[in-house]
């Protein structure tokens, strides 16, 4: 799903949104996401590709976003096929990534997919954490994956740094802070 991809929103977080927890302003829109399990309230950021995303689905509905009824306040954001709030996206991704001819996931893929980008993007870790609304920063590394290619340029990285590329051999000297002293 677009929306958690770049949103890094949980399942249940996505499909329960209601329209009154989206706050579109001039500068600094967000969604206000409710914590399951503890009923803690966030503000998530979100970016203007969300944004115009969620104003087209607002659009096609009929819903004025600046003067939105109380009925239309508490309608969820999504639906599904039938014009109804969905409560599992199961068969629908599975048909997706079919046709795609993509392994099957499951949505708390997507929230891998957001933390992973967001790291790739060069976005600090602690804000992804704050972001992401993880709790400690062991949890939300859990989620940050890296790809081979990032793996060798790491250590590619390091080469350069010591070696400054020259290929020469870099020694440490035997008096070094880092040599182990038994």
């Amino acid at each position: 799903m677009y929306f958690a991809c770049n949103v890094g929103t949980r399942k249940q977080e996505t499909l329960s949104l209601q329209w009154k927890q989206v706050k579109l302003r001039d500068i600094g829109s967000e969604i206000e996401m409710v914590e399951q399990k503890s009923n803690k309230r966030d503000m998530v950021p979100i970016h203007d590709d969300v944004i115009a995303m969620l104003k087209q689905i607002a659009q096609e509905r009929g819903i004025n976003l600046e003067r939105m009824t109380t009925e239309q306040k508490e309608d969820h954001v999504f639906y599904g096929i039938r014009g109804t709030r969905l409560f599992d996206v199961r068969k629908a991704m599975t048909s997706t990534f079919k046709n795609a001819g993509v392994e099957q996931r499951d949505f708390h893929t997507f929230r891998h997919f957001w933390t992973t980008e967001m790291f790739n993007a060069g976005v600090p870790v602690q804000q992804i954490q704050k972001i992401g609304r993880w709790g400690d920063m062991k949890t939300m590394l859990r989620y940050c994956h890296t790809r081979k290619a990032q793996e060798f340029d790491a250590v590619n990285a390091l080469r350069i740094h010591l070696g400054k590329g020259s290929g020469n051999i870099v020694t440490m000297p035997h008096n070094s802070d880092f040599s182990r002293k038994e």
